[in-house]
Parts: C-alpha cells; sequence; structure tokens
C-alpha cells in the first residue's frame, strides 16, 4: 500500500494514505454545514423570490450540502399562477431553466410564519409539530457545525413580511443570540435579501460568531433583475442580491473563494443599493466551502454566462416600484390593449390610496406638524427606531385591521413607506400614532 511520509524534525512519520483520508473524513464529519432557505413572498408579482430561493437551493446542493440538511420554507403559489407563461416551472434568469423542478420545499402555504422560520432555525421541533401539525424538518446543527441563512422577502423598518403578519429584527436577533449560548453552530452566516434590510441587522452582537450581509442600507429598496423577458409582464425572474450570490459561486473555485471575495463582487453586481455587513466581520476571511460543503468545481459556465445579461440599467428594477414600472413599460409597448391599460390605472389608484392612508397617519397623528415637518415625516428615509413600542404597536394595528397591505401587487410598495410610522413614533406619543392610524383606515379605502 501506497504510504505518505510526513517529516517532523529528525523523525519520521509514516501513515498510509487510507489512515490519512480517514482522518480528513473525520474532521469533515465533526463539522456539517446546514442551510436554511426562506422567502415570506407570496403572489406572482414576487416570482423573483421564488425563483431565486429554488435556484439558491439547487446551487448549495450542489456544492455539497446535502438535501437533509437544507430547510427550504416557501409559500409556494407563483408556480401555477394564472400569469405565469410557462405553468410549472420557475425560471430564474433568462436560460429558460425551470429551477423549480426537484426543489424539496418543506414548508409551504399558510405553514409559513415568523414562529415556523425561527423555530425551524432553532431546531425546536417540538414548536414546529405544534404549528403544523406533522413532523417537520429543522436545523439539527451542533457546536462544530456551520449554518448558513438565506432569505429573499419584503422588508420594512426593522422587520420582515411574511406571508401573514411580521418578524420583528428583535425577535430574530434574540433566536440567533439563543442558539450561540445553547452552543448550536460554530459559526452563522445571514444574507438578507430585502428592502431596508440593513434596518434588520444594526443590533447584530459582534460576539457571537455571526455574519450578515443585506441588500441594502436601513432605508433603501432592494432591486430585482432580469426584467425584460417578453413573455413576462408583471414579474422579473432575478433577485439582484441573490443572484449575486448564487452566480458568483457557479463561476468560481469555492474552497479558494472566501466570503470578502464574495462581498467584493456583490457590492459591484448589487449597483443600485449599498449592501451592508454586520456581526462578527472575521468570518469575511473564511472560504466559501466551509459553509457550502466541499465541490470546488465552479458550475457550467454557460449558466455563469447568462448573469451578465440580467444587470443591464433596463433590467433592474426596485423592488417596491416593479410592478408600477414593469405595467407602465408593458401600456407603452402596447398602448391599445385594453387589459393593460385598466391593470395599469387601477394599480395607480391603489398606489395613490396607500399614499393617502399615511398621509393622513401623520397628519391626524401629528396635527401640530407644520407643513416643512408633515413633508420631512411624509418623505424622508426612516430614521433611526428610537420608540420601538409605538413603531411595532402601529404596524401590527395596519396588519390586524388591514387585509388590503397583504395584497402581492403593492405589498412592498406599502412596506417601503412604513418610514412614516417610524418618523411620527419618533416625535409623538403612541396614542396620537394609534389615533392617526384608525383615522386613516376610515378615510382611504385601502383596506377594503
Amino acid at each position: 500500500m501506497k504510504r505518505v511520509e510526513v517529516p517532523l524534525g529528525m523523525a519520521t512519520m509514516k501513515l498510509s494514505l487510507l489512515a490519512l483520508l480517514g482522518l480528513f473524513a473525520s474532521c469533515a464529519d465533526a463539522r456539517k454545514a446546514w442551510a436554511l432557505l426562506f422567502t415570506g413572498a407570496k403572489g406572482f408579482q414576487n416570482y423573483a423570490s421564488h425563483s431565486a430561493l429554488c435556484n439558491a437551493y439547487h446551487t448549495l446542493h450542489r456544492s455539497g450540502i446535502p438535501k437533509e440538511r437544507i430547510v427550504v420554507i416557501m409559500y409556494d403559489n407563483v408556480v401555477d399562477d394564472f400569469d405565469n407563461p410557462y405553468p410549472g416551472e420557475l425560471f430564474n434568469n433568462y436560460s429558460k431553466v425551470d429551477v423549480y423542478r426537484d426543489t424539496p420545499l418543506d414548508y409551504t402555504g399558510s405553514e409559513v410564519s415568523a414562529d415556523l422560520i425561527l423555530a425551524t432555525l432553532r431546531g425546536d421541533k417540538e414548536l414546529v409539530r405544534n404549528l403544523t401539525g406533522r413532523e417537520g424538518k429543522v436545523i439539527e446543527s451542533g457546536p462544530e457545525d456551520n449554518i448558513f441563512v438565506a432569505a429573499i422577502t419584503h422588508g420594512l423598518p426593522g422587520m420582515l413580511k411574511m406571508p401573514y403578519g411580521l418578524m420583528r429584527a428583535s425577535k430574530l436577533i434574540k433566536t440567533l443570540q439563543d442558539m450561540h449560548d445553547n452552543k448550536q453552530y460554530a459559526k452563522l452566516v445571514f444574507y438578507l435579501d430585502s428592502c431596508a434590510s440593513g434596518s434588520v441587522f444594526k443590533n447584530l452582537p459582534e460576539d457571537i460568531n455571526v455574519f450578515a450581509m443585506s441588500a441594502s442600507r436601513a432605508n433603501e429598496p432592494a432591486y430585482k433583475n432580469y426584467c425584460e423577458h417578453p413573455e413576462f409582464i408583471y414579474a422579473c425572474l432575478g433577485s439582484q442580491f441573490t443572484n449575486g450570490w448564487v452566480e458568483n459561486m457557479e463561476s468560481v473555485n469555492i474552497r479558494s473563494t472566501t466570503f470578502l471575495d464574495q462581498a467584493k463582487i456583490l457590492k459591484e453586481v448589487v449597483n443600485m443599493s449599498d449592501p451592508q455587513v454586520f456581526g462578527n466581520i472575521s468570518i469575511l476571511k473564511d472560504s466559501l466551502h466551509q459553509f457550502f460543503g466541499g465541490n470546488s468545481e465552479p458550475m457550467p459556465q454557460q449558466l455563469a454566462d447568462v448573469s451578465s445579461q440580467g444587470n443591464s440599467p433596463k433590467d433592474v428594477v426596485p423592488s417596491h416600484l416593479m410592478p408600477m414600472l414593469l405595467l407602465q413599460r408593458q401600456v407603452r409597448k402596447y398602448p391599445s390593449n385594453r387589459r393593460l391599460r385598466v391593470k395599469l390605472s387601477h394599480l395607480e389608484n391603489t398606489t395613490r390610496e396607500v399614499d393617502r392612508f399615511f398621509y393622513y397617519a401623520a397628519k391626524i397623528g401629528d396635527p401640530d406638524a407644520r407643513s416643512r415637518t408633515l413633508s420631512k415625516i411624509l418623505s424622508a428615509p426612516a430614521e433611526d427606531i428610537l420608540n420601538w413600542h409605538c413603531y411595532e404597536a402601529a404596524a401590527q394595528m395596519i396588519f390586524d385591521t388591514c387585509p388590503g397591505f397583504n395584497r402581492a401587487e403593492i405589498e412592498a410598495y406599502a412596506m417601503f413607506k412604513f418610514s412614516v410610522l417610524v418618523n411620527l413614533c419618533n416625535r409623538v406619543t403612541v396614542a396620537q400614532v394609534l389615533r392617526g392610524v384608525k383615522a386613516a383606515f376610515e378615510l382611504t379605502s385601502v383596506c377594503g
């Protein structure tokens, strides 16, 4: 049997090649890679979130993470939507490769909630059973394991939008803190692709071995890409930040590429918003394969080549304006199409009602505000959240009372307007803000 000689000073240690391989295998077995992929978005306008999540699954699985250690959570109401020109299929770029096929969805539909996602992340099988009525897959990591989390969803200041309800940043960070205290991971990386995503990790501790990257600053939108497919009238195919890291993984050797290398690429590719980093930034020096598995060969080049086609200025649109911008393009292209014009008119009216809702909430919530102050409350980017109690109470009241905010065609736009609530809560009492919100319910039709 062939032997390998390893000199140690004057002595020579002889180990069989088989023994060396066994040693390396035991080290690899001791540290496992886990992944959680989720989106809280639903409805055809969120096609990109669903397709990007599916594509991310295939990339992680090909890179070496067993499917048993990848949890996928998605509402799953896009693929068979009436507006999908290819029913049963999802494309994440212009190559028309079906990424929905062979994507194992662990939780779908009404199961998708903030409580379920956090229970899955921390490995709480009992809570998952209580929430779903069945045994479900969870992250069962140990103190030597690494975890990768990727989320593609709608964001608002300090929160993530779920199909129904919200995931608060404070609750997410507490879950991560508890997992660290319970030694449930060695290191954890979290990629968040949403509007206002930078606000979610502002209070992330630096000493719990979590590194997070957001698609945008706290007061910026995220962006969709691959938005020029002629057959997709109402949706983009990709989500720029997620497509960026996935396509990067498909074109590099993950053993020799670090998170810092990938972050630099993302800073170039995601050129409309400004990705931010948080937490333990020393993890940036780690190679991708420590989290994504051991396969080192780049993916087929034809897949990587497609990415250059999806990031031109005409292919990239802000997430919160995407439905409006795409419909406007189509109406300009087909001005005699009555169905398109009616749909655009309806969306414009609904968007105006959202604007009126927040105008009345601010005007009545702060009746003493002069016009300049009111204008700043309404139009300025979200300030730092100083009054969390007020802001969370107002946001919760809206989602408890107003189902209109859950409509796929306006929810991203409406979420971006929650900056008004942040700015208002920083100036007046919670009672005043809630009075303004209640009045806005009655004075507008957005909740109908």
